[in-house]
């Protein structure tokens, strides 16, 4: 005859030899049990649940805790034991050391005031647009000069935190375009004063 405990309400059940290594289940509370090889002597899933053996939990409202003495007696023993558990309140966390004052990078609004206003992109796209649509040269060589002598910026942001460029490639437009103005000028010049030989 093989006697194990319950794992979910402690209830004593008992089974023939033809039951070992089989999963029983508990008729009181529906637990699943596995019921051992062999007879442990009375216990086979560790020890009942009961509440006599459990210190009560301390109350954190009130001052220190004392030891508490537990008994318990231990299934495969055949003497009882005490078990003295100095139970503590828990320590007070360390203060934690003020964080370093840290730097932080500039946001947009800050990096888009400190660009004059004649490098912002929108203001350089009005001029372009004026130019190939009405005013031809008078806005378009103040467009290729801001954008061939220094960089033109977007109202947005790079990866690292810097402000987004007009792309290198059109200070080489701007080049040409200015070429092909003062060589236009250069033309008309001399198309309309001819020298007198």
């Amino acid at each position: 005859m093989i006697e194990i405990h319950c794992r979910g309400c402690g209830d004593v059940m008992a089974f023939s030899q033809s039951a070992a290594g089989k999963i029983a289940t508990c008729p009181m509370c529906g637990t699943s049990n596995k019921v051992p090889d062999v007879d442990l002597g009375g216990v086979s899933q560790g020890r009942p649940y009961t509440t006599e053996a459990r210190p009560q939990a301390p109350s954190r409202r009130h001052g220190p805790i004392p030891a508490t003495a537990v008994q318990s007696t231990a299934p495969n023993c055949q003497e009882a034991k005490t078990d003295t558990y100095e139970l503590k309140p828990p320590a007070a966390a360390a203060p934690v050391p003020p964080m370093p004052a840290q730097i932080l990078p500039p946001d947009l609004a800050d990096l888009w005031a400190a660009v004059d206003w004649y490098r912002r992109s929108s203001f350089v796209s009005i001029l372009v647009l004026l130019g190939v649509f009405c005013c031809g040269p008078l806005t378009l060589i103040p467009a290729c000069l801001i954008v061939f002598t220094g960089p033109v910026f977007y109202n947005s942001l790079n990866h690292d935190g810097s402000l987004r460029e007009w792309h290198p490639a059109n200070k080489w437009v701007a080049l040409a375009l200015l070429l092909a103005f003062v060589t236009a000028m250069v033309a008309y010049v001399i198309y309309h004063n001819p020298v007198v030989s």
